[in-house]
């Protein structure tokens, strides 16, 4: 039951962020190869027009994925669970437990394709600003001995702080406040963030902190899978409060 629901919400949001970003990506593209062209044709006026209207498009298309995206995320892990709209989620014939595992597994899935896009969009741009080959930088990432540790730093703290913000939503609905709600979150937000990141990172600092010194990226792994564990276990938290404390608006 659980992939179903999956399935369900991301055929119903994925595709919205989809095409957008595929727009996105398209027009970046373009802008590269426009600002890889030669000192000559910059030079003349119709080629800062192009820029100029490049830009704006790619601003444009930037801003309006964003909205698609945190929109989705808003009707995923918040309305789905907690509004009106709860009530009809909380009908189907599943625990509260895998059926908030399944928003934060969906709300994981889109946030990974987005950080890809971001990357991708970012990278282009960059690359294509202040030069150097973007193939041969692509390929020196993909052949990089790191890339295996910051692809797995990338995905442990996408998940770590979802499960941050699930967890604060959770909060939210228990406390029951029905005022000021995006100034309590932020407050929340910050508060169980800087705690929890504190603890699950003084393991590291006791370490480091000491005369012996870690092993190429074996730090680097500690602090991930630390970071994986404390996420994890908030989302375990997370259930067991919803199991006991929810309430619908």
């Amino acid at each position: 039951m659980v992939n179903k629901i999956i399935v369900h919400d991301l055929k119903k949001y994925f595709f919205k962020i989809l095409y957008a970003s595929l727009g996105l990506i398209a027009v970046t593209i373009i802008f590269y190869f426009v600002m890889k062209m030669p000192k000559d044709i910059q030079r003349q006026s119709s080629y800062s027009i192009l820029a100029s209207a490049l830009t704006t498009i790619f601003f444009g298309l930037l801003i309006f994925t964003l909205i698609i995206f945190f929109g989705a995320m808003y009707q995923i892990m918040y309305s789905s669970l907690y509004s009106k709209e709860g009530y009809i989620t909380h009908s189907i014939p599943v625990s509260t437990s895998k059926l908030y595992i399944a928003k934060i597994l969906t709300a994981f899935i889109l946030l990974l394709y987005m950080t890809i896009i971001l990357i991708i969009v970012i990278y282009v741009m960059v690359n294509g600003l202040f030069g150097d080959s973007f193939f041969e930088m692509l390929s020196y990432f993909f052949t990089s001995k790191d890339t295996i540790i910051y692809v797995f730093m990338v995905l442990t703290y996408i998940i770590y702080y979802l499960a941050l913000v699930g967890f604060v939503l959770v909060l939210l609905n228990i406390l029951k406040v029905k005022k000021y709600k995006v100034i309590v979150v932020i407050i929340l937000y910050e508060v169980v963030t800087n705690v929890i990141t504190l603890i699950s990172q003084l393991p590291l600092i006791i370490m480091t902190s000491s005369s012996y010194e870690l092993p190429g990226n074996l730090a680097l792994y500690i602090q991930s899978g630390v970071t994986l564990l404390f996420g994890l276990g908030i989302v375990w938290l997370s259930c067991y409060l919803l199991n006991k404390k929810l309430s619908l608006d």
